[in-house]
């Protein structure tokens, strides 16, 4: 049976480069379980096998979570739900982090993605069967890491606050917003950040919230919903 690994929440400690960015994206995933549940258990309702490449690619159209990286993750999770029923509606990963294969683990799942080197086509059921499109989504994830060693770019961006960390609310923000749906604004309604104010219809702390979400999504490499670009 393979090893699963549930992603956690904050605790990368003094992680940086390849370590941390793995690390980021575990603190994102779990983010996303945490505030966002519906979209982790939408996924187990609604795709029962990982065969059902078109069933996850759909969701993660819906949820804004296009990148090979999660869409590895939504296979791996679906594949580990299979296995085990008793398994949580959390997102989970097929490999085990241990101090004698942490590198291995970060090689494969943890480069920096300073630009994608081609998009990745959409899973086409009349041209490709599913295994032939998770084989693309792999050799994709190798051309990205291929082009990062290319650029020497095996560096982690972050935004120096207290203690040189961003906070972790960073991340719940960019759940909220880019998997959950809500605005700037809305995000910072919820956690009623700043001031309102009532002719403009607008919190003050919407701008935090929107420099927090651009930040966190440029650490983990995740192309923001249009609506968040502008």
């Amino acid at each position: 049976m393979k090893s699963w690994n549930l992603f956690p929440g904050p605790g990368r400690g003094e992680l940086d480069g390849p370590s941390a960015l793995y690390a980021d994206r575990l603190e994102f995933l779990g983010a996303v379980a945490d505030v966002v549940p519906e979209a982790v258990e939408e996924l187990r309702r609604a795709v029962s096998s990982a065969e059902d490449v078109a069933g996850i690619m759909a969701w993660a159209e819906r949820r804004h979570l296009t990148e090979s990286w999660t869409i590895h993750v939504a296979i791996s999770s679906v594949e580990a739900w299979a296995e085990k029923a008793s398994w949580p509606t959390r997102f989970l990963w097929t490999h085990k982090v241990t101090a004698e294969n942490v590198q291995e683990v970060l090689d494969q799942v943890a480069r920096p993605i300073p630009d994608l080197p081609d998009c990745l086509p959409p899973f086409d059921p009349y041209r490709e069967t599913a295994a032939e499109f998770k084989a693309r989504v792999r050799v994709h994830m190798e051309g990205i890491e291929a082009a990062v060693a290319a650029r020497g770019a095996a560096r982690r961006h972050r935004l120096n606050r207290k203690g040189g960390e961003h906070p972790h609310r960073f991340f719940v923000w960019l759940a909220e917003c880019q998997v959950g749906g809500l605005s700037f604004n809305a995000c910072a309604a919820l956690h009623r950040l700043g001031r309102y104010n009532a002719e403009k219809h607008e919190w003050s702390g919407s701008r935090w919230v929107r420099d927090g979400v651009r930040t966190a999504a440029e650490l983990i490499g995740l192309e923001l919903r249009q609506a968040l670009r502008a």
